[in-house]
């Protein structure tokens, strides 16, 4: 039997938000708010077995995201973590394309100076909608607020046996909201 190679690679796209007290003053934000990529930018799925088709792929904490969050006008306001891919599938190189649900995020605390288990949000499939992974978060600086990521592919009931062998893409954004 010839076994065919399966790439998804997922780029993770951070936006990076700085909004100043102009902005502040105008639209009622944060003074400051960032999100800064520690370590493991982009994700390489590879399936490249027949055990890798029938049980995926799990990275974990592949993804070390630090987070700013800052607003000295309400110390009580807090912040929430958010993440969607930039398409409605995941594009494959021969035109084939695949559903968004083949991957999921795991959201952990990431060992900052804040312990951020409380306000981390369970699993979530990708969607091509924002969906939080962290929501309510206290403030704190890059060192307080860090953030692990688990991509996980073909897990579960949505396994890629079966489907076309190809190299897929899609881009998954994270972006910091405030609560």
């Amino acid at each position: 039997m010839i076994m065919k190679k399966y790439y998804i690679c997922t780029l993770v796209i951070i936006s990076n938000l700085f909004i100043n007290n102009l902005l502040y003053a105008q639209n009622n934000e944060p003074d400051t708010m960032m999100i800064r990529v520690e370590s493991g930018g982009s994700v390489d799925f590879r399936f490249n077995s027949m055990t890798k088709y029938e049980e995926g792929l799990d990275y974990q904490n592949w993804s070390r995201l630090a987070i700013y969050f800052i607003d000295e006008e309400n110390i009580n306001r807090n912040w929430n973590l958010e993440f969607k891919a930039s398409t409605i599938h995941i594009i494959g190189d021969s035109g084939k394309q695949l559903e968004l649900d083949y991957i999921s995020l795991v959201a952990e605390d990431g060992g900052g100076a804040a312990d951020l288990s409380a306000w981390i949000e369970p699993e979530k499939e990708l969607e091509s909608g924002y969906q939080a992974l962290v929501v309510n978060a206290p403030q704190g600086s890059f060192n307080d607020n860090k953030i692990f990521i688990t991509y996980r592919c073909g897990k579960g009931a949505k396994i890629l046996l079966g489907e076309p062998p190809g190299y897929y893409v899609v881009d998954i954004e994270f972006r910091v909201t405030a609560q």
